[in-house]
């Protein structure tokens, strides 16, 4: 499990990310949680798929389609629940396409987040 400080710094990049990139981080949170493939979608729990979205932006600028994604996807579900969170990429497949699409929309309205890059 995670350390306080490693948690502490997940939430922060998290929350800047919020921040910076509402609509995408929005877009990628409300497709995971649509598709619930950890099965923690109760409902009224929107944000429970957060932590997988802070972790996941970042590595969207590696991607050059959605195979990429799926693979981002789901390196980052065996980080957060585990190996076990990823025994098939394909099961990814439909949640990586919708990730794709918010991703390249959001690319059409502005460059891409560079991780570490502070507003003047």
């Amino acid at each position: 499990m995670f350390k306080d400080e490693e948690f502490k710094r997940e939430k922060l990049k998290r929350e800047e990310l919020k921040r910076k990139f509402p609509e995408l981080f929005h877009g990628i949170s409300e497709i995971l949680f649509e598709h619930d493939l950890m099965g923690i979608n109760f409902g009224t729990n929107t944000d429970e798929y957060e932590p997988e979205v802070g972790t996941i932006i970042p590595e969207l600028q590696k991607c050059s389609d959605h195979k990429d994604v799926q693979r981002v996807i789901c390196q980052n579900f065996v980080y957060w629940f585990g190996d076990e969170a990823c025994k098939k990429e394909s099961d990814y497949e439909d949640v990586a396409k919708g990730v794709w699409r918010v991703w390249v929309s959001h690319l059409a309205v502005k460059s891409p987040p560079k991780w570490g890059e502070h507003e003047n």
